[in-house]
C-alpha cells in the first residue's frame, strides 16, 4: 500500500510539475500576477515527486528484506550522518523534539541540512563550508540565494535565515520553496514533506489569495517560529528560530 502511494505521489507530483511550469511561464510573459504562485506550486510539485520517488526507492521489496534492512546498515539507501545516530541529538518524542536542532552547533547544523539535500537529491543546496566567526555564519547557494545564522556563546544555533533575490520569478521561484521546505525539514528529523507543507499552510503561502510578490507571515510549530517575507517580488526571506 505505501508503495503504491508513493508511486502516486512521485507520478502525480512530476506530471503537475510538467504541467505547472508552462502554465507558470505563460503568465509570467502575461503579467497577471499569477506567476509566482504557480511556480511556487511548480516546485512544490516537484518536491512531492522526489519524495514519492525516494520512497519507492527505499522501500522493501519483502518482510525478509524488510528484517535485513533493520539489521544491516550497510544496505539502507543512503548513509545516516553521525548527527543522527545519538539519542542527545535526536528527539525521541514530538512534544520535545522542537527545539533540538537549537541545540546544534553551526557544523551540526550543516551535518542535518546536508541529511535531507542527500535523501531527495537536491545537489544544488549542499553546504560545503561554512563561513564562521564568533557569533554568526554565512553561506552563498548562488547569486540568488544565501544563508545567514547567528549562535550564541556556547556556539550553539540561535536562527538561521534565508535571503532570496528575485523572489518567485521564473528563475528564482522554483529554487526558493524547494530550499525552504529543506530548511523546513532540517528543524526536526521526524518531519516529513507533509509536515513541511503543513508548515507553509499555517504560514499563509498556500492560500488561494496570497500575494507572493508581497507578503509577510509567521508561525509557531513544535516550538520553532518559522517567519517568511517578501516586498515587492523581489528580496524574500524565510528564518527558524526559537519559538518563546
Amino acid at each position: 500500500m505505501r508503495d503504491v502511494i508513493s508511486t502516486i505521489a512521485a507520478i502525480g507530483g512530476l506530471i503537475a510539475f510538467i504541467v505547472y511550469i508552462p502554465i507558470a511561464i505563460l503568465s509570467l510573459k502575461k503579467k497577471n500576477g499569477k506567476a509566482p504562485k504557480q511556480f511556487g506550486t511548480a516546485a512544490i510539485c516537484l518536491v512531492a515527486s522526489l519524495v514519492g520517488l525516494y520512497e519507492v526507492g527505499s522501500s522493501p521489496k519483502d518482510e525478509s528484506q524488510q528484517t535485513t534492512v533493520t539489521t544491516v546498515d550497510t544496505q539502507a539507501p543512503f548513509e545516516t550522518p553521525k548527527v543522527f545516530e545519538t539519542s542527545e541529538v535526536l528527539p525521541t518524542s514530538p512534544s520535545d523534539s522542537g527545539m533540538y536542532v537549537f541545540g546544534m552547533s553551526a557544523e551540526e547544523f550543516t551535518e542535518a541540512f546536508n541529511a535531507v539535500v542527500e535523501k531527495y537529491k537536491l545537489d544544488y543546496l549542499h553546504i560545503s563550508r561554512l563561513k564562521i566567526d564568533s557569533k554568526t555564519f554565512q553561506y552563498t547557494f548562488n547569486d540568488d540565494l544565501s544563508m545567514v545564522g547567528t549562535i550564541d556563546s556556547n556556539q550553539k544555533l540561535q536562527e538561521v535565515m534565508f535571503i532570496a533575490n528575485g523572489g518567485f520569478k521564473e528563475e528564482t521561484g522554483g529554487n526558493l520553496m524547494t530550499a525552504i521546505i529543506t530548511l523546513i525539514m532540517t528543524t526536526n528529523s521526524n518531519y516529513s514533506y507533509n509536515d513541511a507543507q503543513d508548515v507553509l499552510k499555517d504560514i499563509g503561502l498556500l492560500a488561494n489569495d496570497v500575494n507572493l510578490q508581497d507578503f509577510e507571515g509567521a508561525t509557531d510549530r513544535n516550538k520553532v517560529k518559522y517567519r517568511f517575507k517578501i516586498q515587492d517580488d523581489n528580496m524574500a526571506t524565510f528564518g527558524i528560530k526559537a519559538a518563546k
